[in-house]
């Protein structure tokens, strides 16, 4: 229990501030007795344009307006909410709420993240990241960066201590690999990322809805058509890019969807970080990557067993595609990942895993 001590100023932009100097602001603040207020008393109050986040698992609380880019783009490295946004208590007219991994808040116009070891900012539907000692440019008027780097708007490992990975297929264009690797995956009591494409979901809409049923499959967006994004974007053609994106959406095809995934993989993984931020901004889904090479076309079915087996580690993004030379070897890498105790989970449940453990527990 958080016994009120005094208030604290978000620390400005530039201010070292350390894990374990983190903690102890916190503890004890402002700050910390919002965590012991019910979401139903904090909604409304602060800034009236908020999200409900799809990262809080009870969905009892709401991401303001100005942390919904990066919390859609990185929720990795963000985490859930943990309280509703709240007002400055030095009433700066800055905007602060708590999350599992850290501390949002806005600097003027400035949202940024601090998680004790590092500092996250928003420039112009961009992240950066920098030591807290550093500094970025257009942060304080300054002309050049000290110590920062552009973060990538993709997920590509998810850091847990869980002993799994996560599992994902893309494209869809096999109706038998699709049904038989989710019984592969029902079967065996795991879970998977299923990214198929806007056109087969509107093919196979009766199997997709038998498979949303057993809630062990979630559906995300891979463009309708498979269409090379990259290729219509170099050629400006942004309405094509833009009608591929919308009508990826598995929605629009099942309407009862249950298991939805707000997620997207570009196929071929053919992206730039303009299209990345298009994703997240407009059409609020994060991006997924692969941080296991596919292996589907270049060595046998059994050199595809045993690399995907030795490469295997917890927190790993692996995909398959939907080839029926596949499914033998997805049983297969499925069934030995099993027997050496590792897990397949679907991406937004370890997600939950992982940003659900807070750093102030």
């Amino acid at each position: 229990m958080f016994e009120r001590k005094g208030s604290i100023s978000i620390p400005l932009v530039g201010k070292i501030l350390h894990s374990a100097h983190l903690l102890t602001l916190l503890a004890g603040t402002t700050l910390g007795i919002l965590l012991e207020k019910p979401a139903t008393v904090l909604a409304g109050q602060g800034n009236d344009k908020t999200q409900v986040s799809t990262f809080n698992p009870d969905g009892q609380c709401m991401f303001d307006d100005n942390f919904r880019f990066i919390a859609i783009a990185r929720p990795d490295i963000i985490g859930r909410c943990l309280g509703n946004p709240y007002p400055d208590p030095d009433n700066s007219g800055n905007i602060i709420q708590q999350t599992t991994k850290g501390m949002l808040s806005t600097y003027g116009d400035m949202p940024y993240f601090l998680n004790g070891n590092a500092t996250y900012l928003v420039m112009e539907k961009r992240i950066y990241e920098r030591e807290n000692q550093g500094i970025c440019p257009g942060e304080m008027g300054a002309q050049v960066s000290t110590l920062c780097r552009e973060v990538p708007l993709v997920v590509k490992h998810i850091y847990t201590q869980e002993n799994a990975v996560a599992l994902t297929a893309d494209d869809g264009a096999s109706r038998q690999a699709i049904k038989a690797m989710a019984e592969a995956i029902i079967t065996t009591n795991n879970k998977a990322t299923f990214f198929i494409n806007g056109m087969h979901y509107q093919s196979f809409r009766d199997l997709i809805e038998e498979l949303d049923q057993t809630g062990s499959i979630y559906f995300g967006n891979h463009t309708f058509g498979h269409a090379d994004l990259k290729k219509l974007a170099d050629a400006g053609a942004w309405s094509k890019v833009n009608q591929e994106i919308a009508m990826g959406d598995p929605r629009l095809y099942i309407p009862d969807l249950k298991h939805f995934s707000p997620s997207f993989r570009f196929p071929g993984f053919s992206d730039t970080p303009e299209l990345r931020r298009l994703v997240v901004s407009e059409y609020g889904l994060t991006v997924y990557g692969a941080d296991q090479g596919n292996l589907d076309y270049t060595v046998s079915p059994q050199s595809a067993v045993d690399r995907k087996i030795s490469e295997a580690q917890a927190g790993q993004i692996a995909y398959f595609h939907f080839l029926q030379r596949n499914i033998a070897t997805f049983k297969s890498v499925l069934e030995r990942l099993n027997e050496r105790g590792i897990r397949a989970m679907d991406v937004d449940s370890m997600l939950d895993q992982s940003l659900t453990r807070s750093i102030f527990q």
